[in-house]
């Protein structure tokens, strides 16, 4: 019924410099109703009714997507150059000291939740998961204060640098989804 458009990247491998800095992007961009994404889209300019930005960080290589999902009579064409426009606008100047610090924090709170469980969904969650990913993407299994220091460690500057270097638009994979015309 609606249209959506799907911004697709491969990225360096997780546990990788940039893997950490790039999660910091995704919540940046999509991480919940104060970002960047959902602002743009879905309150100002009133083109999109969802908005979603995620990192999926795997051995070899990860995948970050963007993607968005049209208000009605809106094209997938118009959003994705809305989509494009605020991932140039982040690339260009960078996030505010508020959104890299709210982006963060959001993130370390995930972290910490995850660290309290002793396992967690689908294998890879709670403390049992995250020293099992540890031990097999880095053969340490010691790996959580060193994972906890990379992600406080994320600065404006490290955002704009992988936003540059691994979101330029030369590097995507774009889906353009449009709904079937009606009769």
């Amino acid at each position: 019924e609606l249209a959506k458009v799907t911004l697709g990247s491969i990225t360096p491998r997780a546990y990788s410099k940039d893997e950490a800095a790039l999660s910091v992007a995704a919540s940046i961009l999509a991480g919940g109703k104060a970002t960047r994404l959902y602002r743009a889209l879905v309150v100002e300019q009133k083109i999109a009714s969802e908005v979603e930005a995620l990192l999926d960080a795997n051995e070899l290589a990860s995948v970050f997507d963007v993607g968005a999902v049209a208000a009605s009579g809106k094209s997938a064409t118009e959003l994705e150059r809305a989509v494009s426009a605020v991932l140039a606008d982040l690339a260009r100047n960078g996030p505010s000291a508020a959104e890299l610090d709210r982006a963060k924090r959001r993130l370390l709170v995930e972290f910490l939740s995850s660290v309290q469980l002793l396992n967690g969904p689908g294998g890879e969650g709670g403390r049992a998961g995250m020293l099992q990913r540890y031990n097999h993407y880095l053969g340490d299994p010691g790996y959580l204060q060193k994972d906890y220091q990379r992600l406080v460690a994320v600065t404006a500057a490290d955002v704009q640098r992988v936003l540059r270097t691994h979101l330029a638009p030369h590097r995507r994979l774009v889906v353009l989804t449009e709904p079937k015309a009606k009769p």
